[in-house]
């Protein structure tokens, strides 16, 4: 038998071969190494390796909180064959549960009642683990930003004079439940504002332009070309245009060649941009977004959301301060939590 000191060592040693093997990354002491950590002002390091403490805590106390309803699970399985061969075996006596045979006289309602009882106390004690184990898996999600916390480390290199940013006091009014459930809803905003940007329809005038240059370099691939020198009559080669050649590839044939589609779309060129554009017109697609339009309103949503965030962690915050828990979005902006400009 374990005693407490190992166990939970052999717990610290799970939580870091997982986020070994998750990361690609050198877990000790429950820290990543890398560079990025190295330039981050001291707050900031601070904050994160304090939440890395909480989320090793936190897996600890899911860890324990399963062993604890796997427990309680057997025993409750090992009460229900007990009293399942009970009843099974009741002739004229009893089977006790430590095996020892007792005569009695007892009623069907008072016999099943003391069957069951076993199997109740056990049911309840499941039931207990079981809302324990969920506890504990609802606080181990709380620190599930951090993997996107840490996987941004990872990967984005930072300057080495790196600025906190405090969100001006003034700003954090009201109660942070309800602010932060505001600001998720503005959030949730921006998001459909981001996606009506990328799903933005070109405008028309450079839509036209797109598909007139598809058009003509298919057209020029089908350009005909006159062999001034032909004597076969065949100046043109318009059968070999026309021609889907099939060539033997062992088992199986090769097609080459498209059967003039390359030459017919050089052919009718001015008709086809003609009746693309009147289609492109009935579309009735209004103004659309150029692209520098279109990256523009890309970098305004992307520092609305970032303010955003950043009010969202002030509140946050502000509400830790207080002994109240607000838990943080799995894609939390790190530069949000971190409290820095990069």
């Amino acid at each position: 038998m374990f005693g407490i000191k190992d166990q939970t060592q052999q717990l610290w040693d799970k939580v870091h071969a997982e986020a070994n093997a998750r990361t690609g990354n050198q877990l000790t002491s429950g820290r990543l190494t890398g560079s990025a950590e190295n330039v981050l002002p001291a707050a900031s390091l601070d904050k994160l390796e304090r939440f890395r403490s909480e989320k090793r805590a936190a897996y600890v106390g899911y860890t324990a909180a399963s062993d604890r309803e796997q427990e309680a699970r057997l025993e409750f399985q090992r009460q229900e064959g007990f009293a399942r061969r009970a009843q099974e075996q009741f002739q004229g006596s009893t089977l006790s549960f430590e095996g020892q045979s007792q005569t009695s006289r007892e009623s069907k309602e008072e016999r099943l009642a003391r069957i069951d009882a076993p199997v109740e106390r056990a049911r309840r004690a499941l039931r207990i683990a079981s809302d324990a184990r969920a506890r504990a898996a609802k606080r181990q999600d709380e620190f599930a930003f951090l993997e996107t916390v840490e996987g941004w480390l990872n990967r984005t290199p930072l300057d080495e004079n790196l600025d906190l940013v405090a969100v001006d006091p003034s700003r954090l009014k009201g109660n942070p439940v309800v602010a932060v459930t505001k600001i998720r809803s503005e959030l949730a905003s921006l998001d459909k504002r981001l996606s009506a940007v990328e799903l933005a329809n070109v405008p028309v005038n450079a839509l036209k332009e797109q598909a007139f240059a598809e058009i003509d370099a298919v057209a020029e691939k089908g350009r005909l070309s006159i062999n001034t020198r032909s004597r076969g009559g065949a100046p043109l080669r318009l059968a070999d245009n026309l021609r889907i050649n099939v060539v033997p590839n062992g088992s199986s044939v090769a097609l080459f060649g498209d059967a003039g589609a390359h030459f017919f779309t050089w052919l009718l060129r001015d008709e086809l941009k003609s009746i693309v554009a009147t289609m492109i017109d009935d579309l009735g697609i209004g103004d659309g977004l150029s692209d520098d339009a279109r990256e523009a309103e890309f970098r305004t949503i992307a520092a609305e959301r970032l303010d955003l965030e950043r009010l969202e962690e002030a509140y946050i915050v502000s509400a830790e301060a207080n002994g109240q828990t607000i838990p943080r979005r799995h894609d939390v902006d790190p530069r949000a939590f971190l409290e820095i400009e990069a």
